[in-house]
């Protein structure tokens, strides 16, 4: 064996790579005796068996070939063993950081709502959770996830995030005129209504007793005769199943009229109370008409329009102006009594979290109520609304997950804890009485430190022609851009100060509910 040549070692692991060294190497192979191998047989059966995870050979073609590893041609002449850059390259990528891939059990998890939702928006081109960095707030813990989804949807149909308090500063273009005779528009059809039997049957006099039973006053040119049943209408199997489904059994009085009308393709004014079902009974018609006809494609104009109806003018706003929000709890037990002679109250508060413990403080007061927000499981909201319909309980506390759609008779006083996230959503909520041309009233605890949304509050009023409260109008005064633009012209954006953080103001202290957290 060469004595130049030293023994080497291969070691499994990392190690730095070697410095290059000049190549000593023969092209010539090297003989070896028959007795340097009986040598190496003898020391090699003498040494006990290696522990370690190290191989020693004197010669690095034999260890190759040991490995099933071809050694390179004679002519082929590396500075570099090629064993020693195989494992140096190892060590070179080791040093790089590498990201460990979630470990999941797809047999014990399952995608959640969140991921799903997520992904759906990522293939809709709209990443979820990054934002400009120039209009990036820090995220409120005491938020409702409410008022999240709410300041969420906003945001998108707004194409952007944007200070509400630059509202009035924005300018809009005024849209082009357009010349309809220059445009070939596609045929529509425009009637869907066919008579039913038994309504074809109806004699010109039992049409009259019928429109004058249910109270109905109608003029206009050969106006389609009343139906009494949805059976009449036409309505496919999908929308008659919805229709069942939002709780309709019979038409109401507004439904039975305009119904025929609209679905003939005929233009139509309404007038009947609040609560009546004038909505639907323009909404049903104009799906049929929307599902009628092609696709919209990208540049389409709207193909329906539903314009909100101004406020509820049934409804006395009243305003209360209070020091600290410890102070709420005290009005409302000083008060609700009275309130609930009246009839039912809904209390509305900003976060899911309050909405349980003020609904707790008010039982412990003695109080029949329930709570409703948006962790409520679906069929548990759909319980505490049949409930509350069905008057087994007259005091809800709820989030605004109530304040849209909620339609009942029977609630007389709407109480505003906490003020609303912003004076569209304060509108919902005073829309929650007063319904079916009943009197009600809304009454808002407002805060000296909400001066913001002060300012709202007395634009709302005067726009609402009701009377500003002294007391609302200094605190709306404190805040500098109410002053500014005056009272007239004031849009203070969409929050007040406060809005009831933590345990403040919700009937702690009063004995045996320290203990609740949320």
């Amino acid at each position: 064996m060469d004595q130049k040549k030293g023994t080497k070692k291969f070691t499994f692991g990392l190690q730095p790579r070697k410095p290059a060294a000049t190549s000593t190497t023969n092209d010539t192979p090297k003989a070896v005796t028959d007795d340097d191998k009986k040598r190496k047989a003898t020391v090699e059966s003498s040494l006990p068996a290696p522990k370690k995870r190290t191989i020693e050979a004197d010669d690095e073609d034999d260890f190759l070939a040991s490995a099933g590893i071809a050694p390179p041609p004679a002519s082929a002449v590396d500075d570099d063993d090629p064993l020693d850059a195989f494992m140096a390259d190892i060590t070179e990528q080791a040093k790089k950081p590498v990201a460990e891939p979630k470990v999941r059990r797809d047999d014990l998890e399952e995608e959640d709502d969140i991921e799903s939702y997520v992904r759906h928006m990522k293939a809709k081109g709209v990443v979820i959770g990054k934002t400009d960095r120039s209009t990036h707030h820090q995220r409120n813990e005491d938020v409702d996830s409410d008022e999240e989804v709410y300041s969420t949807a906003a945001a998108i149909d707004a194409g952007h995030h944007s200070d509400p308090d630059d509202t009035d500063k924005k300018e809009i273009e005024p849209l082009a005129r357009v010349d309809h005779s220059s445009i070939t528009y596609p045929d529509i059809t425009k009637d869907f209504y066919r008579e039913h039997a038994d309504i074809s049957a109806l004699t010109p006099d039992q049409t009259a007793a019928i429109r004058q039973s249910l109270g109905l006053n109608v003029s206009g040119d050969n106006v389609p005769k009343p139906c009494v049943s949805f059976a009449h209408f036409g309505f496919d199997d999908d929308l008659m199943a919805a229709i069942i489904k939002a709780g309709y059994t019979e038409p109401s009085t507004i439904q039975k009229q305009a119904l025929p009308v609209a679905l003939a393709g005929r233009d139509i004014i309404g007038i009947a109370k609040t609560g009546s079902g004038k909505t639907a009974a323009f909404v049903w018609p104009m799906l049929v008409h929307i599902m009628d006809q092609e696709e919209l494609v990208k540049g389409d104009g709207p193909i329906g329009l539903v314009l909100a109806p101004t406020p509820n003018e049934d409804v006395t706003q009243e305003v209360v102006v209070l020091d600290d929000e410890l102070l709420k709890w005290d009005w409302l037990m000083r008060h609700l009594p009275a309130h609930c002679i009246d009839g039912s109250v809904i209390i509305f508060v900003s976060r899911k979290g309050a909405v349980d413990v003020l609904a707790n403080n008010i039982k412990e007061a003695g109080y029949v109520g329930g709570a409703l927000h948006g962790d409520l499981m679906q069929v548990e909201r759909e319980k505490v609304l049949r409930d509350f319909r069905a008057n087994k309980f007259n005091v809800l506390v709820a989030t605004d997950v109530a304040a849209r759609g909620l339609d009942i008779k029977a609630v007389k006083t709407v109480i505003n804890y906490d003020v609303a996230r912003d004076i569209d959503s304060h509108t919902h909520r005073v829309g929650r009485t007063g319904r079916a041309g009943e009197k009600g009233k809304a009454i808002t605890l407002v805060t000296k430190k909400e001066d913001r949304f002060a300012g709202e509050l007395v634009y709302h009023l005067e726009k609402s022609n009701q009377q500003v409260p002294k007391a609302l109008m200094d605190v709306a005064l404190s805040n500098p851009k109410f002053r500014h633009r005056g009272a007239s012209g004031y849009r203070g954006g969409a929050r007040g100060g406060g809005r009831g953080r933590g345990h403040r103001g919700l009937g702690f202290g009063k004995g045996g509910m320290e203990d609740l957290t949320f």
